[in-house]
């Protein structure tokens, strides 16, 4: 074997001490699931929150709708089925595709070859009462896990009951639940249909609607919102998970989020379909008649303090639940702070989870410190390090081929 091998040999071999894998000497952290953890809140400005830490709720906390299906009477002969009117099943497990350890969601599902609705719902913690003129904040996760068309998803806050009935009344009530109960505030994304009715549109639009009851004649109006303010509370897909918060102050205006985003405000009084009039009781109707006068100085009443307290929460879809949709992580508060924080505490968890995911960071091993020499003594300290360096190698060489 020539000099010349030997030499290559061991300049690949003092090449290789140096090196230490990747660039820098870094590497990729390993992905960690991590455990869910609920987030802990005030007693103060919160009426309502649920992230389905405990199954046992589901039948207890959380009631499935029993409404019946009305049977129809045509010269003395009954038509239709008094059956239940919403026959989907719910379950209380993991998030599809979650990345959190212990991240459960309420799951609306249904037989692949059968589209069946869905209802449920649940009595708040406490009362909210729009005459204390604090802020309401409703905040939820949908996480839809294929494309849906000609559906919607909706949380809807019910009046119910201002006092505290019996037990019996409240399980009543929830039980009753369907799509002609009357609510105050309905919220969530809407999945329209393409001009034909047919295919699907990639396109999530989520619709505000405002109930209001008059007393005589008595009967339940639906306002909804309509125009440009609300077409631009939209999303672009209509999969996986998001974050869907609806702020309505006392002066009447109202501010949409998605995934922490704005995306639109508007006001009661202006984009709401038909108008919300007011009946406001603290005024006398000659103050109301008014009001709209140019030498007008006295106070105005909003829209906002004479809606009917919300006392009870519901969620509704009428399809897509063949597909699967999970549900999670629900706030009812006056407090736009705690909104905020319980939004970076469970959505934002399992954005950083995605992204530590997607993008691991780097671990770059800590350098040692080089401690401080005479310079006079540094290069021959070195030079004699880089030569026993050679040497051992030299030496390992040698040894391997046989010519020592």
């Amino acid at each position: 074997m020539n000099h010349k091998l030997l030499l290559l040999l061991a300049f690949i071999a003092v090449s290789s001490v140096g090196a230490s894998g990747s660039k820098d000497g870094c590497y990729p952290k390993p992905f960690e699931t991590v455990e869910f953890k609920p987030p802990k809140l005030p007693t103060e400005g919160v009426y309502f929150h649920e992230e389905f830490t405990n199954r046992s709720v589901l039948g207890t906390k959380w009631v499935p709708s029993d409404s019946r299906l009305k049977m129809h009477v045509s010269h003395g002969v009954s038509f239709g089925h008094p059956g239940r009117k919403f026959t989907g099943s719910y379950e209380i497990a993991s998030q599809p595709k979650s990345l959190i350890s212990g991240d459960y969601g309420l799951l609306f599902e249904s037989s692949a070859f059968w589209v069946r609705l869905h209802a449920i719902a649940a009595k708040l913690d406490k009362p909210y009462h729009f005459k204390l003129e604090k802020p309401l904040i409703v905040q939820f996760e949908a996480n839809f896990v294929v494309e849906l068309s000609c559906s919607f998803f909706a949380l809807k806050l019910l009046p119910g009951f201002e006092e505290t009935p019996a037990l019996f009344r409240w399980r009543k009530y929830l039980e009753d639940f369907d799509d002609e109960s009357f609510f105050t505030i309905a919220f969530g994304p809407d999945y329209p249909c393409t001009e034909e009715g047919k295919g699907l549109t990639k396109e999530t639009r989520v619709f505000v609607q405002v109930g209001t009851e008059h007393s005589w004649p008595f009967k339940h109006e639906v306002h909804k919102c309509v125009g440009p303010v609300c077409e631009e509370a939209t999303l672009l897909n209509n999969t996986g998970n998001h974050l869907y918060t609806l702020r309505m102050e006392p002066d009447d205006t109202f501010y949409v989020y998605i995934d922490n985003e704005l995306r639109t405000k508007g006001n009661l009084s202006e984009h709401f379909e038909p108008k919300i009039a007011l009946y406001d009781h603290r005024f006398p109707p000659q103050t109301l008649s008014q009001i709209g006068h140019p030498k007008y100085k006295g106070p105005i009443p909003t829209r906002f303090n004479e809606l009917r307290p919300i006392t009870a929460i519901g969620l509704m879809t009428n399809d897509g639940a063949r597909a699967g949709i999970a549900v999670d992580n629900i706030i009812v508060t006056d407090d736009e702070k705690i909104a905020r924080e319980y939004a970076e505490q469970t959505y934002g968890a399992k954005l950083a989870q995605e992204k530590a995911l997607a993008e691991p960071p780097l671990i770059c091993p800590k350098k040692t410190e080089k401690v401080p020499v005479d310079d006079s003594k540094g290069a021959a300290s070195a030079l004699n390090g880089f030569r026993l360096k050679i040497t051992y190698i030299l030496d390992y060489v040698f040894r391997m081929f046989g010519l020592i």
